[in-house]
């Protein structure tokens, strides 16, 4: 529990900050030696201010014109898998079925 409250908290600070991860998995996380945890890999990861705040963010959508949304697949929230706009929530949803 007490590694579920830290990530919440690293989380929290993103979101004031306006940053969703958009990529929350197990790993992404890091235990440091002193039991601390690190939010990792901040690659997708985007403003909440954006007015193109959707989970996909590339302008070229391929030969096919579909492109898979960005991210693990497995850890998406349902927005994130639609591509519809996104919240800080979205970052919330890992913890739906995760063991840490």
């Amino acid at each position: 529990m007490d590694i579920a409250i830290e990530i919440c908290e690293g989380l929290q600070a993103a979101h004031v900050e306006g940053i969703i991860h958009r990529d929350i998995k197990p790993g992404n996380l890091f235990l440091t030696r002193k039991g601390q945890v690190k939010i990792l890999d901040f690659g997708l990861a985007q403003a909440t201010d954006s007015e193109e705040l959707v989970a996909e963010t590339s302008v070229d959508a391929g030969l096919s014109g579909t492109q898979p949304p960005m991210g693990t697949t497995s850890y998406m929230s349902p927005e994130q898998l639609r591509k519809e706009r996104l919240d800080p929530r979205t970052d919330l949803f890992f913890f739906r079925d995760c063991s840490l």
